[in-house]
């Protein structure tokens, strides 16, 4: 009898994905209104009988479960995405008309964009709960790859990449991002009153960072920094924790800069502010994105080559977009940026599982972190650093690392509403 009303109540829900947990959450409300039921005096087949019929009609009940459990899209954040997507193989293809070495930058954007739709549409689809069985593997294993990378790897401009065959690829900008992804898992279920848990907390970031420090740029640091911070702030850790950090964090951080940049900091920081003063040096590569800038205009300069400015595809591409579409197109490209900022906040806010919560809360402060810096620094308002604008830029392995992440977060919303995320 109570079988066969799980089942008519399941043929309601159309996400088979939830029926074992309807099942639970049903079957265990209906053995507790049984339970009243024979405290009374009733005998059990027949308080079981009166409980299901306390509870409705199966086909009611069906209906509104499948009403409030259903998967959720989030569009506004899915369309803005692909719209950021279109209009960096816009920006790309404008680069292979005017700059004539640019089309095997086109031609690659599109394949490693169709590639990563896939991987975070399989991405969306799959309960990300389970990958965190997964985050101390992830978490080791990066380690294990910055240290393969540092001593088994190749130098490319002084940057050591990995080699793994058909690729090179440049783990210490990818680290940071891994590194917090499998924190998110590992904090989820940390357990802050244990006795030196702070110590080992602490050993999460330091002994990572130490590996980063290697590389002898200050920025995957800095990334990295800052994403754990905002993992502690949503967490338990409390204030007193969390000022200990930013004070270990802050030491490390400084001390990085200082030892990567040596004699050449007062020299970086003095052109970064006055890049006027080198315009053929150090102040080169400012000087040319603000003069694309100053001189874009409203419109911009259509197809017009822009050969003067290094790294237009990667970290300088939005000065490249405001020279060859205007104000007017650097204007939309921001307003796309705002928009799925602010959409990846308010996920973060719907959220009531800490796992979720953790996980877009660190990947909205690594995609905040690329686009605000990405975009400042052509400006000349930070100093120039390997932060290129998410899913514009490129570089095939970043577009289909960003990709996956976008899948995450779109499958923790997917799941927001779900039996099994309001129990928790």
């Amino acid at each position: 009898m109570k079988q066969q009303y799980l089942n008519r109540v399941c043929e309601e829900i159309r996400c088979q994905e939830i029926h074992d947990e309807v099942r639970l959450e049903l079957d265990s409300h209906l053995e507790d209104l049984a339970a009243e039921f024979m405290l009374t005096g009733v005998p059990e087949q027949e308080a079981m009988e009166r409980a299901i019929s306390q509870m409705g009609d199966p086909r009611v009940v069906g209906r509104r479960l499948d009403q409030v459990h259903k998967p959720r899209w989030e569009w506004v954040l899915l369309l803005t995405v692909i719209s950021l997507l279109a209009f960096g193989m816009l920006v790309l293809y404008r680069m292979g008309v005017s700059q004539s070495t640019s089309w095997d930058v086109f031609s690659n954007k599109v394949w490693t964009t169709l590639g990563g739709l896939l991987i975070g549409a399989g991405l969306f689809f799959y309960d990300y709960r389970k990958t965190k069985a997964f985050s101390k593997k992830l978490f080791y294993g990066t380690l294990m790859l910055l240290l393969m990378a540092k001593f088994l790897g190749i130098s490319v401009n002084g940057i050591p990449y990995l080699n793994v065959g058909f690729a090179n690829l440049n783990i210490s900008a990818y680290a940071p991002l891994l590194l917090v992804f499998a924190m998110a898992g590992i904090f989820s279920e940390w357990d802050w009153k244990r006795r030196f848990a702070w110590v080992q907390a602490l050993g999460y970031f330091v002994g990572p960072t130490f590996l980063l420090m290697m590389f002898r740029s200050p920025f995957p640091v800095l990334e990295y920094a800052l994403c754990v911070l905002v993992l502690l702030l949503v967490s338990k850790a409390g204030w007193k924790f969390v000022m200990l950090y930013g004070v270990v964090a802050f030491v490390l951080s400084a001390f990085l800069t200082v030892v990567a940049w040596q004699n050449q900091l007062v020299e970086r920081f003095t052109y970064f502010l006055h890049p006027y003063q080198d315009p053929g040096g150090m102040g080169y590569q400012l000087v040319q994105s603000l003069e694309a800038i100053k001189h874009a205009g409203l419109w911009g300069h259509g197809v017009e080559q822009l050969s003067m400015l290094p790294e237009l595809e990667t970290g300088f591409v939005y000065s490249y977009v405001i020279f060859t579409f205007g104000w007017v197109g650097g204007g939309v490209l921001v307003a796309l940026i705002a928009v799925f900022l602010m959409r990846m906040f308010r996920t973060v806010r719907l959220i009531r599982e800490s796992y979720g919560t953790f996980l877009v809360a660190v990947l909205t402060t690594y995609f905040t972190l690329h686009f605000v810096w990405g975009v400042f620094m052509t400006l000349s308002w930070l100093p120039p650093a390997p932060f290129s604008l998410p899913f514009l830029a490129h570089g095939g392995a970043q577009t289909i690392l960003q990709m996956a992440v976008v899948g995450v977060c779109l499958s923790v919303y997917r799941r927001k509403d779900m039996i099994g995320e309001v129990r928790r």
